[in-house]
């Protein structure tokens, strides 16, 4: 019974992944919210025929030390709660001292104009199987 529900919990294991094709534009976004030190940006939108890919950067200050660098591995992960109508995956992150941006794709495709939109991102502790933190980053579109 308990592998039913933990399979269950990873059902974006088994949506099959989205995949980008035929890059139209970028969409500037440029909004920001600071939590905790930390500078939460969407900094701009790729546009696809049959996609989007939001990219949250995140930047704190940070010194190079062993605390630190054990830190690092431990990075909580954000996934982008579903907008209605739209399928969204996370797509992985990358960064280094002090920064780190985060890839989701949306899809179908959002619009050029995303004024409106409030995207939500959440924090867990672990890709996969992880819990929620409780920290909810809403960064809205005016």
């Amino acid at each position: 019974m308990l592998t039913v529900f933990q399979a269950l919990s990873m059902e974006e294991l088994y949506n099959p992944k989205i995949e980008p094709q035929n890059f139209l534009k970028h969409v500037p976004v440029l909004k920001s919210v600071e939590v905790e030190g930390r500078l939460y940006t969407l900094t701009f939108i790729r546009q696809f025929e049959n996609a989007s890919v939001i990219h949250l950067h995140v930047d704190w200050n940070e010194t190079v030390d062993m605390e630190t660098i054990h830190t690092r591995m431990n990075r909580p992960k954000f996934k982008l709660r579903a907008l209605e109508g739209y399928n969204c995956q996370s797509d992985g992150a990358g960064g280094g001292t002090g920064r780190v941006t985060h890839r989701f794709t949306v899809s179908p495709a959002l619009p050029d104009d995303v004024s409106g939109f409030s995207f939500i991102f959440e924090e867990y502790d672990d890709n996969w199987m992880g819990e929620k933190t409780g920290l909810e980053i809403e960064i809205k579109i005016s």
